[in-house]
Parts: C-alpha cells; sequence; structure tokens
C-alpha cells in the first residue's frame, strides 16, 4: 500500500514549504514510496538534499530480489526493498507496495515489498539511484546468468564491489561478460566454478579479487594482473610456480601487488617430499628469515566487512629491485603420518616508496 493511500492526506497539496519539511521527515523508504505516486512527487524528492548520505547495496537470489539502503549516520538500521514471493504477495499485488519494519536484536529492519517483477526491479534500482542521486556501491549475485550480468552492466559504467556467492557453474558466455566488459573498482569475489571453454587470459582489474575456485587460473594471468590483492584458493600452481612469482615481482614486473595469496587443496604430498618442494621455491632466490618490523602492516582491507591478518611466524623476506620488502610464508595442511592434504602460499608487499 502506498504512503499516500495509506495516510489519504493530501500531502501534495500542502504549501511548498511545509511540504518539504514533511518529505525530510520521512525515511528512505518512504521518500521511495512517496517518489513514485507521479512525477511530480519524484521531482520534489529529487530537489529535496538528504542530509545523511546512503550506499546502495543489491542482492540478487534465485527466488527473489533485494535493494538495500545503509548510512553510517543510522548504524544497526537497514532499509531493504524486497521483491519477492512473501506470505502478504496477494495483497501487494493488489493494492501495490507494502512498508513492514522489523526489530532483530539491537538491529532494526525496514522492508518495502513488492511482487517479484524483474523488469520492475531494474527500474526501481535506476528510480532510487536517481532521487538519492547517488550509485550503486555492490551487488550480490546468487546464480549469474547473461541476462543478469547484462542488467547489471546496464545499471552504472562501474561497479565498486562485485560477488557471486552461489556454486553454480558460470557458463563460458556469462563468464567473458563478467572478465571483458564489467568494469569493477574496489572488490570482486567469485565463488562459482568457471566453464571449461573459458579461459582465463587475464584476470579482472579491480584493487582486490578473490576467485574461490582457481584451478584453470594460469601462471601467467597472475603474473600480468594489476590486482592490489589477489586470492586464489583450489590453485593447481607448483612450488616451481610460486618460486617465479617472487623472482616476477622482484624484478618489479607486478607494481601493483601488496598481497598475493594462493591456496591448493585436494593434492597430496609426501612428507618426505617436503625438502624437494621447498627448493623448487626457494631456488636461486635471497632472502633471510623475517624480523617484526614496527613499519609493517599487520593488516590489509579486503572490502568494507573483510579484514585480512599479514603472516608474520615463519615468513621469510626479499628484496625487490625497487627496495621495497617481500614477506612469503608457506603453510603445508598435515593429513596423517606421511603427507599433506594442500598449502597456503602468501605474500605480502611493504616497505616500498609507494606501499
Amino acid at each position: 500500500m502506498s504512503l499516500l493511500e495509506k495516510s489519504k492526506f493530501p500531502l501534495l497539496k500542502l504549501p511548498w514549504h511545509v511540504l518539504l519539511d514533511c518529505i525530510k521527515n520521512l525515511d528512505f523508504l518512504e521518500i521511495i514510496d512517496f517518489s513514485l505516486v507521479s512525477k511530480r512527487a519524484k521531482r520534489i524528492v529529487k530537489r529535496i538534499t538528504i542530509s545523511h548520505p546512503i550506499e546502495i547495496k543489491l542482492s540478487i537470489f534465485v527466488d527473489g530480489f533485494e535493494i538495500y539502503l545503509e548510512s553510517k549516520h543510522f548504524p544497526g538500521h537497514t532499509w531493504m526493498v524486497v521483491f519477492g514471493n512473501v506470505e502478504e504477495i496477494d495483497v501487494i499485488k493488489r493494492k501495490g507496495s507494502m512498508l513492514q519494519q522489523m526489530l532483530i536484536g539491537p538491529q532494526v529492519e525496514f522492508y518495502l515489498i513488492f511482487p517479484l517483477d524483474l523488469k520492475y526491479f531494474q527500474f526501481l534500482i535506476q528510480h532510487i539511484s536517481d532521487i538519492f542521486q547517488v550509485p550503486i556501491r555492490e551487488v550480490n549475485i546468487e546464480k549469474p546468468t547473461f541476462k543478469l550480468v547484462e542488467l547489471i552492466c546496464s545499471l552504472q559504467k562501474s561497479i565498486p564491489i562485485f560477488a557471486i556467492f552461489g556454486k553454480s557453474k558460470i557458463l563460458n558466455k556469462t563468464a567473458k561478460l563478467i572478465f571483458k566488459r564489467m568494469q569493477i573498482t574496489e572488490s570482486c569475489y567469485l565463488k562459482s566454478e568457471f566453464s571449461n571453454f573459458f579461459k582465463f587470459d587475464q584476470l579482472i582489474n579491480c584493487r582486490c579479487l578473490k576467485l574461490s575456485n582457481g584451478s584453470r587460473v594460469p601462471l601467467n594471468a597472475i603474473l600480468s594482473s594489476k590486482n592490489e590483492i589477489l586470492r586464489i584458493e583450489n590453485s593447481r600452481l607448483t612450488h616451481s610456480d610460486f618460486n617465479s612469482i617472487l623472482k616476477h615481482w622482484k624484478c618489479g614486473k607486478m607494481p601493483n601487488l601488496n598481497y598475493l595469496e594462493i591456496g591448493m587443496s585436494q593434492q597430496h604430498w609426501l612428507i618426505d617430499d617436503y625438502d624437494d618442494l621447498n627448493e623448487q621455491m626457494f631456488a636461486n632466490l635471497d632472502f633471510e628469515e623475517h624480523q617484526p618490523d614496527p613499519r609493517r602492516p599487520t593488516h590489509l582491507w579486503f572490502d568494507d566487512d573483510i579484514i585480512l591478518e599479514m603472516p608474520v611466524d615463519h615468513a621469510y623476506d626479499i628484496i625487490g629491485d625497487d627496495g621495497s620488502i617481500g614477506t612469503f610464508r608457506l603453510t603445508l595442511y598435515r593429513e596423517g603420518d606421511d603427507h599433506f592434504r594442500g598449502l597456503t602460499f602468501e605474500f605480502h608487499v611493504w616497505g616500498g616508496a609507494n606501499k
């Protein structure tokens, strides 16, 4: 039920300054609901300066869509525009939108609910971004399809934060759209597997990138990456590849790199082979045991919510040709008495003029 229909109050007939004061005292969802009444209502809303900056985040699930509005001035408050199959869906279909709120401990959530409709979802994203005059900050997709990714690309030129959190496989056509056309500026997290036909010629050029299924990411894609923070899980690289990465960085060929993390699992190395594997990684490298240094950062931000702790114990340092320091560590995970089940390679760059 829309705001005006529910109240039956002739809001638009109020004197101009009184009308503006009334609208300024509405919450974010009430402002959205009011702006949908007419073109005039939208024009009025756009003339109001919102005193508390907001961020717009999207979550696209298999069975529904959500638009989140958050403001640092209201911690613990979330305003959500929800498209989905809810209990009151019959009421919504007859009378339009519906406002609700829910108190969950110290958190409070406000809801503006609509029937499931992809086209109207797209319209409302653009409408909300327009009336509040802020871009979309974050997009999360459960099951990526070409149509959904194309929709996201059409909304604005670039997206600061993008994530695919579902486990379904990304088809070749969709993967190409994500890697070739999408402009992601801050962080990207891709949990899904990729089609066997997709080739990782180059990685997404964003500040932070995490791939949960990196078994098909080749060494060359990592060496040519421009990411500051790069995290790859389920990789199939070798200890010799780690050696190549360290040498490549030492020569100044990965100038943007701040932190690299590569995880390998479901591979078995015999404990008796441990020394041979280390020799492959350390071959022809000048390094020394890492010593604590107060100049070195202990944590890095991956995105708005995730903080990474830098390796300290059992780590080694190498010096780059530009004077920066690279601290690396290899952690092996033991399984049984005679073999390892996986490992994590970490490499933190610090101490240079640009770090």
